[in-house]
């Protein structure tokens, strides 16, 4: 029975990789290996950036939200009354009023 957990041989293996890929006897090799890892790196990044982009976006949204709610006061929520009107030919139509005054059709 071995005393090594699978989190510590799947560690040693990506060490093994990384030194395998960033270090070399040579310098000419070890800078294109850098080379090829910054790269790769780039790629996935460039690759996702639209998802980054729309998740970044999303929770910057939420966030001017959630602090336009926490700002807004609760009596001009009340003031607020959606109700259904008649207008002159009839039709039955919503109307958004604040005290007395019509916001929106």
């Amino acid at each position: 029975m071995t005393t090594q957990s699978l989190a510590y041989r799947v560690g040693s293996a990506l060490g093994v990789i990384a030194g395998a890929l960033v270090h070399a006897r040579k310098p000419s090799v070890c800078w294109i290996k850098r080379a090829l890892v910054v790269g790769l790196l780039l790629w996935v990044v460039v690759a996702n950036f639209s998802w980054l982009v729309s998740s970044l976006l999303t929770v910057g949204c939420l966030a001017l939200l959630l602090a336009a709610s926490s700002r807004l006061g609760t009596s001009s929520i009340s003031d607020i009354d959606l109700s259904i009107t008649t207008n002159r030919d009839g039709y039955e139509h919503d109307g958004f009023y604040a005290k007395g005054v019509k916001l929106h059709d």
